[in-house]
């Protein structure tokens, strides 16, 4: 969360009082518990925006692109698919 809090303040968003997890159910075959833990409806932070420099070669000047929210999830697995079959990585669940 404080790493969430961090990049919150850099995207330079509102960062929320009070946030909340919420419980996602569903199955998938890279999520082995069924669930996933995640933010949605409260958020950690919301209404940033950043500003990019764009090269010259591609016109110059800057750009300033809207951040709508930053949000906390659970990471799930990684599928891997290829003409052999499907693996799942659960390195990262």
């Amino acid at each position: 969360v404080s790493k969430a809090v961090m990049m919150s303040q850099a995207l330079n968003c509102r960062i929320a009082p009070l946030s909340k997890f919420d419980r996602k159910q569903y199955f998938y075959p890279d999520l082995p518990k069924g669930y996933q833990i995640s933010q949605y409806d409260i958020p950690i932070a919301e209404h940033g925006k950043i500003t990019i420099e764009i090269p010259p070669e591609f016109g110059g000047g800057s750009q300033e692109i809207g951040i709508t929210r930053a949000h906390v999830e659970e990471d799930a697995g990684k599928l891997s698919h290829s003409a052999q079959g499907s693996l799942v990585d659960y390195n990262r669940a």
